[in-house]
């Protein structure tokens, strides 16, 4: 079980390591409060990114943002989106 979890989630082993990951780019940290600063978007799912709302780094980004952005969590969103 993960903190901020109600329960146990299930794992692909190829996600879980011994050692630390390497740090997110930047510097930055998961946690982290950051302000968006791009143009305002919005997804097919609804969520949506609006330049100057506050977001919480969840962890690096995935897909086209790989290496080089993070994944923030953002009030109203359904879940994290690639910055």
């Amino acid at each position: 079980q993960f903190p901020g979890n109600e329960g146990h989630v299930q794992i692909y082993l190829e996600e879980l390591s011994r050692r630390r990951p390497p740090p997110l780019p930047r510097g930055f940290c998961a946690g982290e409060w950051l302000y968006y600063v791009g143009k305002d978007e919005k997804f097919e799912n609804g969520d949506r990114l609006v330049h100057g709302t506050r977001g919480e780094v969840t962890g690096p980004a995935t897909g086209p943002y790989a290496g080089q952005g993070l994944c923030m969590l953002f009030a109203g969103n359904k879940g994290s989106v690639g910055c």
